[in-house]
């Protein structure tokens, strides 16, 4: 069994870097990518690119549940080391943290 066999369901924060186009292929399983609106390593094009590849499996046996959420005011690594001190920035990693919650809720089987 490969580790995308071994989860039920995922969230790539921010996170759709180069390895990108062989990693994204491979998920078997419910994903949720939240991505910072200003990230070099995630630009927006690329980011569009992989909720296109997810669009085009609709209807195949290779179709997974996914949400792509771009969150506004943030640079890479908001989700991990944000700036509390800009209310901003803290909306959008509260934001980020119950959209996680909520995904796992939603698709993670017990």
């Amino acid at each position: 069994m490969s580790c995308p066999d071994c989860v039920s369901g995922f969230i790539l924060p921010g996170e759709p870097t180069g390895v990108l186009s062989d990693f994204a292929k491979t998920i078997k399983a419910a994903a949720f990518w939240g991505s910072a609106e200003k990230d070099r390593a995630s630009p927006p094009k690329l980011i569009e690119e992989t909720e296109a590849m997810y669009a085009g499996r609709k209807g195949t046996d290779s179709f997974i549940e996914y949400d792509f959420k771009t969150y506004k005011g943030t640079v890479h690594g908001f989700g991990i080391k944000p700036d509390l001190s800009n209310p901003v920035v803290k909306e959008a990693f509260e934001t980020a943290l119950a959209d996680t919650v909520s995904w796992f809720n939603k698709t993670l089987v017990v």
